[in-house]
């Protein structure tokens, strides 16, 4: 009976956490409800387009599936701006809507996920990792560089594909437990449905290949569980093809003869960006709506860039017995898997050198690291309790009202082109 009340206090004092986290991510982004369209940055055609306003029948949902629209395809996402368009019109209150209670369901998903993860026999603690997974979600919910993801419709995109993403991969662990097939079916049609939303989820085998190792299953011995990845492998396949064919027709050219920035210039690039990505989430001052590349393909690059590389050598040949330990290696990994695909390595087609929202999934690393070590300081460290929460309160406060602040930069094109946010 004791045990049974203790279970059921464990999982009311979780819940109440949750709601209070999803709560305080409401009231942070309430001012995205007032906001308008970004008339003069992209809602202009990505929102108001013909798939919009061509209504909810077989003809227009033909053409939403099977044609790409400004280099992009993401039907999933332009089904549902239809369904929004068919509530009142272009009324911007419904589309911001839908975006803040996308980002809070992600909240949740965010929970789910790791609370699967930690399941792994890797992960021993004192104590229990609820508190863990519970910060990892807090700051994930409220941290400044997943505003711009949520407070502008064009990037719905990002919290649709990665509410479908987070769920396929609650999915996938599941079948990982019990091997009930149905749970892989779902797990292969949410990823579908979540590439659909956008192409950068075409990442999604290569996080299920990492979460079938993190939750113990050793390759050699199991090498059935890391088999069964192969067919959305191949479903990837095929996506990539449709994303290359994108690309190709919206501008007009082959992909892989298009002129790029050359590899020695986008590994210069990528150091930038992960270490631009690093400091932002370590204090996201300035953040702006874009960051534009400091120079044309064919350009020599400025001095001070090319000190990145450097930069990124001296952390990592001087931090590398901190970087292969456990917890530091997990979250690197899943900030990794996750930006790949906008790093720069592999040639992408646009404007922006770094972007807040492609941080939107891979900024759940650094939430990981930061809550995995603030946990271990305050349970197992001689360290006051009451100065470690403290700190927490405070970091909690700047980054609600760095949040807030924002939400209310993004208001409509004007005030979001003429402000930069810092903390």
């Amino acid at each position: 009976m004791r045990n049974l009340s203790l279970k059921y206090t464990y999982y009311n004092s979780t819940y109440i956490a949750l709601f209070l986290i999803v709560l305080l991510t409401v009231l942070i982004y309430s001012p995205i409800l007032s906001n308008d369209f970004l008339y003069y940055w992209d809602d202009q055609w990505q929102v108001f387009n013909q798939y919009t306003e061509g209504g909810i029948n077989i003809k227009n949902l033909h053409n939403i599936l099977t044609q790409s629209y400004g280099g992009q395809y993401s039907p999933v996402n332009e089904i549902m701006y239809l369904l929004l368009y068919s509530i009142n019109k272009y009324d911007p209150f419904y589309f911001h809507l839908a975006s803040l209670i996308i980002h809070s369901l992600n909240v949740l998903l965010v929970y789910l996920v790791f609370s699967k993860l930690f399941d792994s026999p890797k992960f021993k603690m004192k104590y229990s990792p609820k508190y863990i997974i519970l910060l990892i979600t807090l700051i994930y919910a409220i941290h400044p560089l997943n505003v711009e993801t949520v407070a502008w419709i064009s990037a719905s995109k990002v919290v649709l594909y990665t509410f479908f993403y987070l769920l396929a991969s609650y999915t996938y662990c599941i079948f990982l437990s019990t091997q009930h097939w149905k749970y892989y079916i779902y797990s292969i049609i949410l990823f579908i449905l979540s590439f659909g939303s956008k192409e950068q989820a075409i990442t999604f085998p290569i996080w299920i290949l990492f979460i079938t190792w993190l939750l113990g299953y050793d390759i050699k011995k199991e090498k059935k569980e890391y088999l069964k990845v192969i067919p959305i492998i191949l479903i990837s396949i095929i996506f990539f093809y449709i994303t290359v064919n994108v690309q190709n027709t919206a501008e007009g050219d082959n992909y892989f003869d298009r002129e790029f920035y050359p590899l020695w210039q986008r590994i210069v690039f990528c150091c930038y960006s992960i270490i631009e990505y690093l400091s932002k989430f370590i204090l996201p001052y300035n953040l702006n709506y874009l960051y534009p590349f400091p120079v044309k393909t064919g350009e020599s690059l400025p001095y001070w860039l090319l000190l990145y590389p450097l930069f990124t050598s001296i952390i990592i040949v001087s931090l590398w017995k901190y970087i292969i330990r456990w917890p530091i290696l997990v979250g690197l990994l899943i900030f990794l898997i996750h930006i790949s695909t906008v790093a720069h390595i592999v040639p992408i087609a646009r404007h922006a050198i770094v972007a807040d929202r492609y941080m939107y999934i891979p900024i759940l690393g650094f939430c990981f690291i930061f809550a995995f070590y603030f946990c271990k300081s305050y349970f197992t460290s001689n360290m006051s309790k009451k100065y470690l929460i403290s700190i927490l309160a405070i970091i909690i406060v700047l980054l609600s009202a760095s949040s807030y602040s924002r939400c209310k930069a993004w208001k409509n094109s004007e005030k979001i082109r003429s402000e930069h946010i810092s903390l």
